[in-house]
C-alpha cells in the first residue's frame, strides 16, 4: 500500500512540475561604506537560463546601441536606491558589464552613492526607507506594484512564480562599532519581516549582524493570481503598513576615523504614476496585392499603404492618508490607445471567363518591432506587430472585367479606458476621394475585396491594446440598364475598426478581473460613386 501511495505522490509531483512553472533571480550586492559617508556598491544579478534571462539579455544587448535606454535603466535603478538609502547612485555605462552562457546571464553594475550615512552628534547614522517625505512613501508603494503588474504580465498563468532572493551585505568602515538597530516607523525593532500581497506574492527577510556590519537576506515571491490583500480596502492598509516596515530600519554606529565632512545626498526626481508611448513605422506608399484564381476568373485585392502607428500605455494610483506615514490604496486608472492617421488605397480587379461565385483569404504580411524599457528593476518587451489580410468574394454571371478604386485618408485615436467599468472613448475623420470604375462587358457581376490590418501592442507578447482596421471597396454591375455597350454600376466602399486590450496578470485583477475587453469602433460606409459605364 505505501508503495502505492509513493507513486501516486510521484505522479502528482510530476504533474505540478509539468503545468507550473518557477522563474529564478538572485541579486547580491556588497556596500561598503567609506570614511566620507558613501559608499561603494557592487551589485551582481545571476538569472538562470530561462525565458526571463531571453528577456534580460534582449533589454541589455539593445542598451549596448542606445543611449536612451541606459537612460532608463539609470534611472530606475537609481530611483530604487533612492527609495531605500534616500540618496542618488552614479554610474555610467561603463560600469554596467553582463555576459550570458548555456548556464544563464549575469549582470554587474558598479556604482557610488554619496550622503549615504549622515551624523547626529557623535553618532554615525545609515537608514534604509526613512522618507525625508511622506508624499515619497505612496511613491515607492507605486514601484513596488508596478514592477508587480510587469512580473505577473510576464508570467501569464496563475500557477507560475517569480521567486527573487536578494542578499545585501553592508560593510562599515574599519574599527566601527555597531550601537543599535532602530526601527523607522514600527514601535520595536523586529529582526524579521514579511508581507503578504494576498495570491501568492509575499515579502519576507531578516537582518542579522556580522562583525564588520550587517547582512539582509531577502526572498520576494512574485504571482500572477489577485493580491487580495491589496485590493481588499479593509486590509490594506495594514498591508501597505507591512511594505512600510519591510528592512526599514536605522543602523546606529560610531568610528572616530570618519571624516569630519560627509558627502551630501543627493536628490531624485521621482516621474507620476507609469505611461509610455512607442510607435512603428508599418509601410511608406507600398503597394500590396494578391491575385486568387478559381477556374475562368481571377479577382485582384490591392492595397497601397502609408501607415505609421503609436501605442501608449497608462495607469494610475490613487492614494488616501490614514494617518501618521499610513495610506489607503486603490487602483483609479488604466487606459491604453493606439493612434494612426494612414492613407490607403483599396482595389479590386475581376478578369472572368464566365458565371462564377465564390470567397478567398490570404495573408499579405506580417511585420514587427519590439521595443525594451525598464521599470522598478524589471526588464519589459513589448512587440509593436502589423499584420495584413486579403480578402475577396466575388459573383459573376458571365464573362467580364471590371476594377473599382478609391482612396481612404483616416485620422484616429482608439482608446480603451478603465475606470469603475470600461469604456472607449472615441475620435474619427475619415475622407475619401479618387474614386474610379472600368468595365469591358454587359454582364451581372459584384465583387468586393477586403485588406483587414491588425496592429497590436504587447508587453511579453500577451497582454496590451490591438486595432483591427479594414477598409473594404466593392464594385457591382447591372446588365439590365443602358444600350448594348453601357451597364449600370456602383462603387460602395469603407472602413471598419474594431479592437480591444488583452489583460495579463495584476492588471488584469486591477481592471475588473476580465481576461480581455473588446469593442467595435466604427462601421463607416458610403456609396462612392454610381452611373453608367460606357465600353
Amino acid at each position: 500500500m505505501s508503495r502505492k501511495i509513493l507513486v501516486l505522490f510521484m505522479l502528482l509531483l510530476s504533474s505540478l512540475l509539468i503545468f507550473a512553472t518557477q522563474f529564478s533571480r538572485n541579486i547580491e550586492e556588497k556596500i561598503t561604506i567609506l570614511r566620507d559617508g558613501t559608499a561603494e556598491v557592487v551589485r551582481t544579478e545571476y538569472i538562470p537560463s530561462s525565458d526571463l534571462a531571453k528577456i534580460f539579455i534582449e533589454y541589455f544587448e539593445n542598451m549596448k546601441k542606445s543611449r536612451e535606454i541606459f537612460a532608463n535603466y539609470l534611472y530606475e535603478v537609481s530611483k530604487e536606491y533612492y527609495f531605500i538609502y534616500g540618496t542618488t547612485p552614479k554610474f555610467s555605462s561603463s560600469d554596467v558589464k553582463f555576459e550570458e552562457n548555456s548556464k544563464g546571464f549575469t549582470l554587474t553594475v558598479k556604482m557610488k552613492i554619496p550622503g549615504i550615512v549622515r551624523k547626529d552628534g557623535n553618532v554615525l547614522i545609515l537608514s534604509r526607507k526613512n522618507f525625508s517625505d511622506e508624499k515619497l512613501l505612496p511613491k515607492y508603494f507605486e514601484e513596488q506594484i508596478d514592477g508587480k503588474i510587469f512580473e505577473s504580465a510576464f508570467l501569464q498563468s496563475e500557477k507560475n512564480y517569480l521567486v527573487t532572493k536578494r542578499l545585501t551585505t553592508i560593510i562599515l568602515p574599519e574599527n566601527s562599532k555597531i550601537e543599535d538597530l532602530k526601527p523607522i516607523y514600527a514601535k520595536k525593532f523586529d529582526e524579521k519581516w514579511f508581507v503578504d500581497m494576498g495570491g501568492g506574492t509575499t515579502y519576507k527577510a531578516h537582518i542579522e549582524k556580522i562583525e564588520k556590519g550587517v547582512i539582509i537576506e531577502e526572498e520576494i515571491r512574485t504571482s500572477a493570481s489577485t493580491p487580495k490583500n491589496l485590493l481588499d480596502e479593509k486590509n490594506n492598509i495594514e498591508t501597505l503598513n507591512n511594505l512600510r516596515d519591510y528592512t526599514a530600519f536605522q543602523l546606529l554606529f560610531t568610528n572616530e576615523k570618519m571624516e569630519e565632512k560627509l558627502s551630501q545626498p543627493v536628490d531624485h526626481k521621482i516621474k507620476n504614476d507609469f505611461s509610455g508611448s512607442w510607435s512603428f513605422s508599418v509601410s511608406s506608399g507600398e503597394l500590396l496585392s494578391y491575385t486568387f484564381t478559381y477556374g475562368v476568373i481571377n479577382v485582384t485585392p490591392k492595397i497601397t499603404v502609408t501607415l505609421s502607428f503609436s501605442a501608449s500605455l497608462l495607469w494610475e494610483h490613487q492614494w488616501v492618508r490614514t494617518g501618521w506615514f499610513s495610506w489607503s490604496y486603490k487602483f483609479k486608472r488604466f487606459e491604453s490607445t493606439i493612434t494612426f492617421s494612414p492613407s490607403l488605397t483599396p482595389s479590386i480587379t475581376v478578369q472572368s471567363g464566365g458565371s462564377v461565385s465564390k470567397e478567398w483569404s490570404k495573408n499579405l504580411f506580417s511585420k514587427g518591432k519590439t521595443v525594451t524599457f525598464y521599470v522598478s528593476c524589471v526588464p519589459v518587451i513589448l512587440y509593436m506587430q502589423a499584420k495584413l489580410d486579403a480578402e475577396a468574394e466575388a459573383s459573376i454571371s458571365a464573362s467580364i472585367g471590371f476594377t473599382a478604386a478609391a482612396t481612404f485618408g483616416l485620422n484616429t485615436s482608439l482608446s480603451m479606458k478603465y475606470q469603475n467599468g470600461w469604456s472607449a472613448p472615441l475620435s474619427y475623420n475619415i475622407h475619401y476621394s479618387g474614386v474610379s470604375f472600368t468595365a469591358s462587358a454587359k454582364a451581372n457581376a459584384s465583387a468586393e475585396g477586403r485588406l483587414p490590418f491588425t496592429l497590436a501592442a504587447y508587453v511579453y507578447y500577451v497582454a496590451g491594446p490591438y486595432v483591427k482596421l479594414t477598409p473594404w471597396i466593392k464594385g457591382e454591375t447591372n446588365a439590365s440598364v443602358g444600350n448594348a455597350n453601357q451597364v449600370s454600376y456602383s462603387i460602395t466602399g469603407g472602413i471598419k475598426a474594431e479592437g480591444g486590450v488583452a489583460m495579463a496578470g495584476w492588471l488584469k485583477n486591477l481592471c475588473g478581473n476580465i481576461p480581455s475587453f473588446s469593442y467595435q469602433f466604427f462601421d463607416w460606409n458610403r456609396t462612392l460613386a454610381s452611373g453608367t459605364k460606357t465600353f
